[in-house]
């Protein structure tokens, strides 16, 4: 039995891959590279949380999280449902969206295991620095964040600090 659920997927795969093709010769379909990657990034990423969901099982967490966040993303941005002009067409316009991706995948590896809080403080920081960024990007930003940076360095020195001194009393 488990010989036919190997082939299932394989086979579906061809069909779908073969369908598309025939149409594509055809002239039915007309879809290119840049509408088809999101797509694919969205079917990984539902089909590695479907473990996490229906077993609790917190190992696939972490990259399911990034293809759909970054999938959604991708999507919005090239079938244009997100109504920029110009923004988010080089890298250099949209890079804060990987900060932010790693860290809702951080926080989502937390929420699976709430007693490990270690995953949490990388995913609020990048959270916060991939927020920070995307706003700079679009001018919508209080202060000069690359001025003071390095404060996030102190503060993640002095946590270590103080978690360091807190383990070692009696």
């Amino acid at each position: 039995m488990a010989d036919k659920d190997r082939s299932v997927v394989p086979g579906v795969v061809l069909i779908v891959v073969g369908a598309y093709l025939l149409l594509r010769e055809f002239g039915v379909i007309h879809l290119r590279w840049q509408h088809v990657y999101p797509v694919l990034m969205l079917g990984v990423g539902a089909l590695l949380i479907v473990p996490v969901v229906r077993n609790r099982d917190s190992g696939p967490a972490f990259p399911a999280t990034l293809l759909i966040v970054l999938g959604t993303f991708f999507l919005l941005r090239n079938y244009d449902i997100l109504a920029f002009d110009y923004y988010f067409y080089s890298a250099g316009e949209y890079w804060p969206i990987f900060l932010i991706a790693c860290g809702a995948a951080f926080v989502v590896q937390f929420l699976m295991r709430t007693d490990d809080w270690g995953p949490l403080i990388p995913g609020a920081i990048l959270l916060f620095l991939g927020s920070a960024f995307l706003l700079r990007n679009f001018d919508l930003y209080w202060f000069d964040f690359s001025d003071y940076w390095p404060v996030i360095l102190i503060a993640i020195g002095a946590t270590l600090i103080f978690s360091s001194l807190k383990r070692r009393k009696p």
